[in-house]
Parts: C-alpha cells; sequence; structure tokens
C-alpha cells in the first residue's frame, strides 16, 4: 500500500510548474483508448527531424530479411545502417519491437520522402519514419514551500502543494527509497544540494573502473547515461531536468530550497536531451528503455512535439511491459491533447496545467 501511495504521489508531481510560476499539475483523465493509431503521413514532416537519416522498423530480424534489405540498399546505393537495439541477455519476447528497428543515413542528395518511399514498398518493412526532434516543455525556477508573494502575487509560492494536501499526505507516506523514478529529459545537476541526497545510484557498478560491471551495455553508468554524447556524465547544462528531478524528489524537511513530493524515492538521470532543449527520437527511446531495465518504477517524459512516432512508442511499450507507470507533459500550446506526442499515447497518464484557482491555464494542452 505504501509503495503504491508514493507512486501516486509522484505521478501528481511529475509535472508541476510546467510553463510559469503559477501553474500547477492536473492528471488529465479524458481517455484516449477510443483513438485510432495515426498511421504515418507527409504530414508529419511539419515536424522537426534529424536531417540526413532515416528510421526503419523491419517486420522481423530473420537472416532472409537482412540479405533481401541488403540487396535493396545496394540498389540505391545506402551505405550505413544501423541496428539501434541489441537483444538483452536475458531475451525477452517484449523486446522484438525495439531489435526490429534500424537507423539508415542518406545518400547525398537524397531527399527522405524519395528513401522513404522506397522502404516502405518493401515487403520486409513495416514502418518509416524520420528521426524526430523533440523540445522540452519549458517551466521556470522553483519557488519555496513557506514563503508566499516571491513573484508579487497574493498567496503561497508552492501553494501546488497546499492545493493537493501534502502535508497530509506525508502523515501516512513521505515516499520510498525502493520507488525509482527516471527523468528522461536534459539530465540532472547531480551536485545541487536538494537532490543529491536522493540520486538514484547504480547498485551493480563500481564507480571509474572502465568495467560494465553488471553488464547492461553501459560502462561505469553510476548515476545513469547521457545519450546525447554516449557518456556516463548526464550532467544537465540546461537546468529543466533538474528542475523536474527537484519536484518529484527533492530533499524535504532539509532546512534549504524547495519540497519534493517524495521525501525517499530516488531520481534517475538519464541525459535524452541537450543543453539546448532538445532530443532525437532515438535517444529519447533509448533513455526509456534503459530506465525500463534499470529498474524504474515510474518514466517522466516532460518534453514533445506534434504528431506521433513509432519508435518512441515501441520503446514506451517495452517499458509498460515491464511494469513502468509513465507520465508525460500535456504541453502548452492550448491545443487538443490528441495532436502533441508522447501525451497522446494511450499507456502515457498525461498531465495538463492549473492555476491557484484550480482553472486550466490559458498555454495548457487539454
Amino acid at each position: 500500500m505504501k509503495n503504491k501511495l508514493a507512486i501516486l504521489l509522484l505521478i501528481l508531481s511529475s509535472h508541476t510548474i510546467l510553463a510559469n510560476e503559477r501553474a500547477y499539475a492536473v492528471i488529465n483523465t479524458s481517455s484516449l483508448k477510443t483513438q485510432k493509431k495515426l498511421p504515418y503521413s507527409g504530414n508529419k514532416l511539419k515536424a522537426k527531424s534529424r536531417p540526413g537519416e532515416i528510421l526503419v522498423k523491419f517486420k522481423s530480424t530473420t537472416s532472409s530479411v537482412k540479405s533481401r534489405f541488403s540487396t535493396v540498399n545496394k540498389q540505391h546505393k545506402i551505405k550505413k545502417i544501423q541496428t539501434l537495439f541489441k537483444n538483452s541477455q536475458n531475451r525477452n519476447i517484449k523486446e522484438k519491437n525495439l531489435s526490429q528497428w534500424h537507423k539508415i543515413s542518406l545518400p547525398p542528395n537524397t531527399t527522405f520522402e524519395e528513401i522513404s518511399d522506397i522502404y516502405k514498398n518493401c515487403p520486409d518493412v513495416e514502418f518509416v519514419e524520420p528521426n524526430y526532434i523533440y523540445d522540452i516543455c519549458t517551466n521556470p525556477n522553483d519557488p519555496y514551500f513557506n514563503t508566499s508573494g516571491s513573484w508579487g502575487q497574493s498567496y503561497q509560492d508552492m501553494w501546488g502543494l497546499y492545493k493537493t494536501n501534502l502535508s497530509s499526505a506525508w502523515e501516512i507516506e513521505k515516499g520510498n527509497a525502493s520507488i525509482i523514478v527516471a527523468v528522461v529529459d536534459t539530465g540532472i545537476d547531480y551536485n545541487h544540494p536538494d537532490i543529491t541526497d536522493n540520486l538514484w545510484h547504480n547498485p551493480g557498478e563500481i564507480p571509474d573502473n572502465n568495467i560494465d560491471d553488471d553488464q547492461n551495455g553501459y560502462i561505469d553508468d553510476t548515476i545513469g547515461w547521457n545519450f546525447t554524447n554516449l557518456s556516463n556524465d548526464p550532467k544537465d547544462g540546461n537546468g529543466h531536468g533538474s528542475h523536474i528531478a527537484g519536484t518529484i524528489a527533492g530533499t524535504t524537511n532539509n532546512g534549504r530550497g524547495i519540497s519534493g513530493i517524495s521525501w525517499h524515492s530516488q531520481v534517475m538521470a538519464i541525459k535524452g536531451i541537450t543543453d539546448g532543449g532538445w532530443g532525437t527520437a532515438t535517444d529519447l527511446a533509448y533513455g526509456i528503455k534503459y530506465a525500463a531495465d534499470n529498474r524504474a518504477r515510474v518514466i517522466n517524459l516532460s518534453w514533445g512535439g506534434t504528431g506521433t512516432c513509432r519508435i518512441i512508442e515501441d520503446a514506451m511499450d517495452y517499458a509498460y511491459n515491464k511494469g513502468c507507470i509513465i507520465v508525460a507533459a500535456a504541453g502548452n500550446s492550448n491545443q487538443d491533447v490528441r495532436d502533441f506526442f508522447p501525451a497522446n499515447y494511450e499507456k502515457a497518464i498525461t498531465v495538463a496545467a492549473t492555476n491557484y484557482q484550480d482553472e486550466k491555464t490559458f498555454f495548457s494542452n487539454y
């Protein structure tokens, strides 16, 4: 019961103060389960994507499929193809969808449309899409629990904590160190005095010995991983991920800074978004899988973009099937969330923003 309540508190906290100092989180209760999956559409190319790259999902990864696919690549002068996800040592059917994804570098003087048409007509290909780029949902500095009027307002700075009656909730449950919350974002300022005590540390990894001790595919990933530059340093140079981590599990009752929702839960630092505030679909999918494979119970996704993205959907399915709760920001465009991803995916708990009067903010998606 305590663990379940701890998870609930973290869900409620995961997207507090999404876009300005007066916004607070509320779970969007509208069901998206009746929505049909959106097929690939040329209109999606209006979304940002990494130039010169295309993502292709095979229907299977048998040797015959690879042979036929290799022939197609030679015909169209495709020289560089990368298998994105390798099956882990504990091979599991749940990994099937991810192991079928490949990234292809386009030849010079070709367009995504030209190459995608070729692959979409290939009988061994299930899906083709660009390597989309997603942006963080911008938010401000954290306010203080026991102060009011820091920005000239007439109400408490951390009014959201009072609106959700957390003082009463803390009498029942203050969070549990066994609950790991992965923040797939711009990283975390792991030296921040209000975060460091609740930072996740990989129990299977020995620091700085240049060995993959737990054999999870990542060397010296003692506190997480940086997928933007493939290093074991998920340092936040933007501030967004640190804000999210502090809201979820900033050290509470320590006489400094802010009050996190969960006093004791651990935050896992996963950097899938650059310090500039954008991240590719492949890096974010890697981050989601890493979180699931390393025992995260909750995965926080405070970023998004238009349309849908199949490779991230497959990564979310993988995490969901391993028992992870996935929380996504609704977005800040004042539009129906069905047009904003990953908030529009049925396996995500989508969190919108309200103001201190319990009204939807003017900017929040719904």
